[in-house]
């Protein structure tokens, strides 16, 4: 069974022209450090090799018409993990026409030590202002524990430019919780004052003395004195009220009376819970 063909491919087969040409589109160059390339020798013509120490390494060997050839080139990619590599490889990207490594790591004159402080020179790297108002984001409704978690992934998983930086900004968050317990096991209450200021906001006194007890008997906190002492005049405001009414000075101010007054509210609470009196809570006292 024949095929027809057209009068172009007719002439095209008559003067022995070539049917099908194919060229190599992509050549994947390697990317290495100064003096880390692949070496490979033949013991039969060591004596014959030329020298190939570090000291010769250049950037792009000196083959004959190797920029001249048809393939275009691209660059094996480098995790960011490997950092002097994955930096260097975003030099060769962004530098024009080097002749050697320090070429690379030369900006303005100055030659940086190394290829990740280039590439901050050149603006080439972002700046940590996400991971920034990421941990603050958390810190304000995260204990410390977990905060620190979070730094070790983002450590591990996040190119930063500056960790040191980021841990210099933050690193009272992150160690807190040794505040209020020498060990480091308990966590910082910081949720649990949120919670009572978001209160305060909208909630009576009575309601936020109805709410502490419940919080002493069921919370794992770490400083329920300080919680109360962050909190007093709010848990007090309305006895404070009732006194300046019942004496008919409503310039009347804060004193130990009135706080205990609130203690015995707050005490007679825990005792109806099921619970005992305030001295079973670090810190506090009976009234």
């Amino acid at each position: 069974m024949g095929r027809c063909i057209s009068s172009n491919e007719e002439i095209w087969r008559i003067f022995n022209f070539t049917i099908h040409e194919r060229h190599l589109i992509l050549i994947y160059l390697n990317v290495h450090l100064e003096n880390s390339q692949s070496l490979f020798h033949d013991r039969k013509c060591c004596s014959t090799c030329p020298n190939t120490s570090g000291n010769n390494t250049r950037l792009l060997p000196e083959y004959e018409g190797i920029r001249s050839s048809d393939p275009l080139g691209r660059v094996y990619t480098v995790h960011p993990t490997n950092s002097e590599c994955f930096h260097m490889r975003l030099l060769l990207h962004e530098v024009r026409s080097p002749m050697s490594f320090i070429d690379l790591r030369t900006f303005e004159g100055r030659v940086c030590e190394t290829y990740k402080q280039a590439c901050q020179l050149r603006g080439l790297l972002e700046y940590d202002e996400h991971w920034n108002k990421a941990l603050e984001e958390e810190a304000a409704s995260r204990s410390p524990k977990i905060l620190r978690n979070l730094f070790a992934v983002m450590l591990l998983t996040c190119p930063m430019s500056s960790p040191k930086q980021l841990w210099m900004d933050h690193k009272e968050k992150l160690s807190r919780s040794s505040i209020p317990d020498s060990t480091g096991l308990l966590e910082y209450d910081e949720h649990w004052n949120k919670a009572l200021e978001e209160e305060a906001a909208s909630r009576s006194p009575k309601i936020l003395r109805n709410l502490l007890p419940v919080m002493l008997l069921t919370c794992s906190m770490s400083s329920p004195k300080q919680l109360w002492m962050d909190h007093t005049e709010n848990l007090s405001e309305d006895i404070l009220h009732q006194a300046g009414i019942q004496q008919q000075n409503m310039d009347l101010d804060y004193c130990g009376t009135i706080f205990n007054r609130a203690l015995i509210d707050i005490e007679d609470k825990i005792i109806l819970l099921g619970g005992s009196d305030l001295k079973c809570f670090d810190g506090l006292r009976n009234p």
